[in-house]
């Protein structure tokens, strides 16, 4: 059985990708830096393990405690529980692997 998707659930996807294509690249460039950051960092390149701790503390703070004061505070409305989930998972998981990476850097 296959699932036809309705114009209301398609267009908006449509509408955010003409509108704002940048956000498409700007997304795939931050991605990119990041396995850049990852695979220099096993290497054994301090500049790799530098760049790993910019991206955790930018999920720390920027997505985990950003989106909890600013955005959508506990008990976030926006599909409850999960939202709540991934929120404090990125609290969790930024603080935790900024943790590690700076203990690397010593």
């Amino acid at each position: 059985m296959t699932r036809r998707f309705s114009n209301a659930t398609v267009r908006p996807l449509r509408r955010a990708l003409s509108e704002r294509p940048g956000s498409l690249v700007g997304y795939v460039a931050l991605y990119a830096l990041w396995v850049w950051a990852l695979i220099v960092a096993v290497r054994g390149g301090r500049g790799g393990i530098i760049a790993t701790l910019v991206f955790d503390v930018v999920t720390l703070v920027g997505w985990g405690l950003g989106t909890v004061f600013f955005l959508c505070p506990t008990p976030c409305p926006t599909i409850p529980p999960v939202s709540d989930i991934a929120i404090w998972s990125n609290i969790v998981f930024g603080a935790a692997a900024s943790v590690a990476v700076f203990r690397e850097l010593r």
